[in-house]
């Protein structure tokens, strides 16, 4: 419902909720103990933000259930690597320049991403960036463009235009597209940098390309 969310097309998205609530509801019931796991952070903590408030009463104890499980991926590995769950030869290196995403850094903090990247091996630096300008898909309509511009060049096209030669971490698809349309380089999901970090070579690219 996200996108729907993010055009203000709230009974649409109350819809789709509730039907996708009805449909996971007996899993829900079946794995009390699973937790559930998401990469973007726009999506996934849509269930734990405004799903609760958009489900039918019907609904309201599996809207109740999902939020109090979801977690970004980050948060989840984090987590696993506090509890000593994690048997990982990391052989991640060098410094990440990390971009939070908005819904991210509102509800639940970057503190799980920088920890399972340094964790990793990486040195991280948590950029004091606000919105990236691209808010979904604002940054891409035509009236929008300029100001969605404006809003990369406060402090995150400088800050990355400052250091040229850190990786660049970005958790938001948004944001990624952003950085490559703003300052041509190549922003990466924290996944893909924990995936480099398990082998000896890395496969960080530094330009943007299809993947992002």
């Amino acid at each position: 419902g996200r996108t729907q969310l993010s055009k203000g097309l709230v009974r649409s998205a109350q819809a789709l909720v509730n039907r996708s609530l009805a449909a996971v509801a007996a899993d829900l019931a079946a794995h009390p103990d699973r937790v559930v796991v998401g990469l973007e952070p726009s999506a996934l903590l849509t269930f734990t933000d405004e799903w609760p408030d958009l489900a039918a009463s019907a609904n309201r104890a599996a809207a109740t259930d999902l939020a109090g499980r979801a977690m970004l991926i980050d948060d989840f590995l984090a987590e696993e690597h506090r509890q000593g769950r994690l048997d990982v030869a990391w052989k991640g290196e060098g410094e990440v320049l990390l971009h939070g995403h908005c819904h991210q850094k509102a509800l639940v903090g970057t503190k799980g991403t920088e920890t399972i990247l340094a964790a990793a091996g990486y040195k991280v630096t948590t950029l004091k960036t606000g919105c990236c300008g691209m808010a979904g898909s604002f940054g891409y309509e035509d009236k929008h463009y300029a100001l969605s511009q404006q809003i990369g060049e406060l402090v995150l096209f400088p800050a990355l235009r400052d250091n040229t030669e850190a990786l660049v971490c970005a958790p938001g698809t948004s944001c990624r597209h952003q950085i490559a349309d703003g300052v041509s380089r190549a922003a990466h999901h924290p996944a893909l940098l924990l995936r480099d970090a398990l082998t000896s070579h890395a496969t960080h690219r530094s330009k943007p390309d299809d993947d992002r």
